[in-house]
């Protein structure tokens, strides 16, 4: 069992890696052949790996055909839509995703949307009915070569497209309808509000709505970020131990109930009682949860092991394990494409592997030697679950906790013996006896708190996390290789061929950059900027990308870029002006990186160990190119913000490159008189291709082969103006838009090479990408 669950998983993962799927037709034609193939080469287990990766292919391709076309994308349409999940507000805007239902519109809308509702909404609930008037948006989000991918997320959560709510008389909430398409999500509403209404604004609040319905919107960025700095993240996420207090709880309930009525002479079958409640209740509380990864797989064992238990048949936990894995992905083939998947299997096999580990207790014991097994049985589990789990932690996060140990050993027994009893049988008793469920959740917010302090002080510890560079889906993929390999029994394949994947995978890491080579690095941050420049031994980051809310680039963008390239030392963070869409993430890129010099017009107050007031005529020199600062000069003032901007120009051996922040027509002017940068190759559009930026007398100037616009889709500034995309093409410029292309690279070296870009949404494309909205000038 475990050679086939490892083999079906990897064959999903390496399927979904790929850029296009087999359409239903080709698939009916390519079944056949590769059945026969498996079951001559590799029998039953081969044959049942060629029908998961076929089911598979089916599910994506149904994915994806559901998505929202190019054509509908800034369509206003009024619709009729079910809020399936908890809203979440920050900074202004309340997002949630709804269920359109079997809405009669031609042509038909995704089944689900993900929605954004921006200035005074009314403060919608999970469960209600809506009427709205949305703006339609594609299935799209920002696209880096590290970082969240937002894509992805939405095609594992089949949610076809993205919207916004505009202002309307016509939004209203309606009464719910006869056929509700979300009714379990309006009970988790009411037992999350009923939960509320009993702890009200305290702390812990949000973490006690995580542990009792899976509700994580009132957790905040800080809250995250203290349970990734301490590795506790997993206690927020209903799994193995929640289901199975749960389902414990109901098995010893039926036990009782069941010998009461023996007594009472009444016939029962206690045991088959107590398992038939044990898989209901594991399976009420997992629907209460919203059935996520780690739930699935926890229900995935429970089932398993009741129906081995009620044909009366021993199986290896190992087994138990394996069977819930191949169980996982029949059901959601997609969820081998989220982290918690990873994360909950392989935490459970090193549960699995603790226990193993331990030599068979004595049949009696001393009180003190029973609690000393039970401390060294703690210590050795948070020990392989902290070693164990590291590589998955930064293959997905690009960083892993270094308090793990201590973290865990003081969170996770108050978990397990208090906290989680306490609010399983506090949220049980919610409908049935409120008073005594205030008691009981009172009791868990008041033993909470205390921990969450305690855990912010760990996670305040300097160096709690090691940042290390992102694995790329190569080196998973041929780390999952060899993982089949091993398991995979003889005659095939060769064991041998595991080492070669290895090898490959440890391949895949970042290497330096070669002597009198210049990468430069326009990152896709939306309606901002920031900027990657890195030679051989020195890095730099021109502007650090907006913020909103909680939330910036620079947490979400930039750091991911610096830990994907390898970049552990900052030297210099330049911010070209003010303006929140380029100095919004520059705190959290500070704060990751406290030795960098800070390069600015102003200080602004940013936490910098080290300033410079940025000005015309600063210049330095890294590997084999000239750094220099052509504006502003001093000499002038005031500048505007925008025409105050730093203007960086870097040239070496193999050409040069012009970032000028948001200058406009004056600064220009300005530049050009009393600093001209002559040609250059490259130039980042100044003022995000705005029709104030770009005249005729830059382009003339600088005549650059390549203009890269730094702007967000669709954005509502209409940036770039297409009379400034016109004015740089018809100067022979090849002009690249993150918007549409994504992330975008260039590397500059001495051996007189054509520049060629790199675009991220092009050249890194997976299955779940969106296309380009439109030719590139380039095409």
């Amino acid at each position: 069992m475990i050679a086939l669950s490892v083999a079906t998983i990897t064959l999903c993962w390496m399927l979904l890696q790929l850029p296009g799927l087999p359409g239903p037709g080709l698939l009916l034609v390519l079944l056949p052949p590769l059945l026969l193939l498996g079951w001559c080469l590799g029998g039953a287990r081969a044959v049942a790996c060629v029908l998961a990766g076929g089911w598979t292919c089916l599910v994506a391709g149904a994915v994806l055909a559901e998505r929202l076309p190019a054509g509908r994308v800034n369509e206003d349409v009024l619709v009729q839509v079910t809020i399936c999940d908890f809203p979440r507000q920050s900074a202004g805007v309340t997002r949630f995703v709804v269920d359109t239902g079997a809405v009669a519109m031609f042509p038909p809308l995704p089944r689900r949307l993900n929605v954004g509702w921006y200035e005074d909404a009314p403060a919608p609930a999970i469960g209600e009915h809506w009427q709205l008037v949305l703006r339609l948006r594609g299935a799209r989000g920002l696209y880096n070569a590290a970082g969240f991918d937002f894509e992805r997320w939405l095609f594992t959560q089949r949610i076809g497209g993205s919207a916004y709510v505009r202002a309307s008389a016509e939004n209203r909430r309606l009464a719910a309808p006869a056929a509700h398409p979300c009714r379990l999500a309006a009970l988790r509403g009411r037992l999350a509000a009923q939960l509320e209404a009993v702890v009200g604004d305290h702390p812990a609040a949000g973490h006690l709505l995580g542990l009792a319905v899976g509700a994580r919107h009132r957790l905040t960025e800080a809250d995250w970020l203290r349970l990734r700095r301490t590795g506790t993240s997993h206690l927020m996420a209903i799994s193995g131990l929640h289901v199975g207090l749960a389902a414990g709880c109901w098995a010893l309930l039926a036990g009782l109930v069941a010998r009461l009525a023996l007594r009472c002479g009444w016939p029962m079958a206690p045991r088959r009682l107590a398992l038939a409640a044990a898989l209901l209740g594991g399976t009420g509380y997992a629907a209460l949860a919203g059935f996520a990864i780690p739930t699935l797989r926890a229900l995935a064992m429970l089932w398993t092991a009741g129906l081995l238990l009620s044909l009366r048949r021993r199986v290896r936990a190992a087994d138990a394990l394996a069977a819930a894995g191949f169980v996982v992905v029949v059901l959601d083939p997609l969820a081998v494409l989220q982290a918690g998947f990873w994360l909950s299997f392989a935490g459970v096999a090193l549960c699995l592997l603790a226990a193993a580990l331990l030599p068979p207790a004595p049949a009696r014991q001393p009180l003190r030697r029973r609690a000393g097994r039970a401390l060294g049985a703690l210590l050795l589990l948070q020990l392989l679950l902290g070693l164990g789990l590291a590589p998955l932690t930064i293959a997905w996060f690009g960083e892993t906790s270094l308090m793990s140990l201590p973290a865990n050993l003081l969170a996770v027994p108050v978990f397990s013996l208090l906290l989680v009893p306490l609010v399983l049988a506090g949220t049980l008793l919610l409908p049935l006896w409120p008073w005594a469920a205030a008691q009981l959740l009172g009791g868990a917010a008041a033993l909470l708190g205390p921990l969450l302090s305690a855990l912010g002080w760990l996670a305040a510890v300097p160096g709690a996390a090691l940042e290390l560079e992102f694995a790329g889906a190569a080196a998973r993929t041929l780390a999952l290789a060899a993982a089949v390999l091993l398991v995979w029994p003889p005659p095939y394949p060769a064991r041998w061929l595991a080492a070669l994947a290895l090898a490959g995978a440890s391949l895949t890491a970042p290497r330096p950059l070669p002597y009198g080579t210049l990468e430069v690095r326009v990152l896709d941050v939306g309606q901002g900027l920031s900027v990657l420049v890195r030679t051989r031994s020195r890095s730099l980051l021109y502007d650090a990308g907006p913020a909103a809310g909680d939330s910036d680039a620079g947490s979400r963008v930039a750091l991911p870029a610096l830990r994907q390239a390898g970049i552990r030392r900052l030297d210099r963070l330049l911010i070209s002006h003010q303006h929140l869409d380029h100095r919004g993430g520059a705190e959290s890129v500070l704060a990751a990186h406290p030795g960098a010099l800070l390069l600015a017009p102003a200080d602004w107050g940013l936490p910098a160990r080290r300033f410079q007031r940025c000005r015309a005529g600063l210049a330095w020199r890294w590997d084999g190119f000239t750094f220099e600062l052509l504006h502003p000069d001093e000499a002038r003032v005031p500048w505007s913000h925008n025409d105050g901007s730093c203007v960086l120009l870097v040239s070496g051996p193999g050409g040069s490159v012009l970032l000028p922040g948001d200058l406009e027509r004056l600064g220009e002017r300005y530049l050009l008189r009393e600093r001209p940068p002559g040609q250059v190759d490259l130039l980042l559009a100044p003022h995000h291709g705005s029709r104030t930026s770009s005249t005729s007398e830059l382009v003339a100037a600088t005549r650059p082969a390549f203009v890269v616009v730094s702007a967000g889709l669709f954005n509502r500034f209409g940036h770039p103006d297409p009379a400034v995309v016109a004015r740089w093409s018809e100067a022979g410029a090849c002009v690249l838009d993150t918007g549409r292309d994504g992330a975008v690279a260039f590397r500059l070296d001495g051996r007189g090479g054509a520049l060629r870009p790199w675009r991220a949404r092009a050249d890194a494309r997976r299955l779940w990408t969106s296309p380009d909205p439109g030719p590139s000038s380039c095409q």
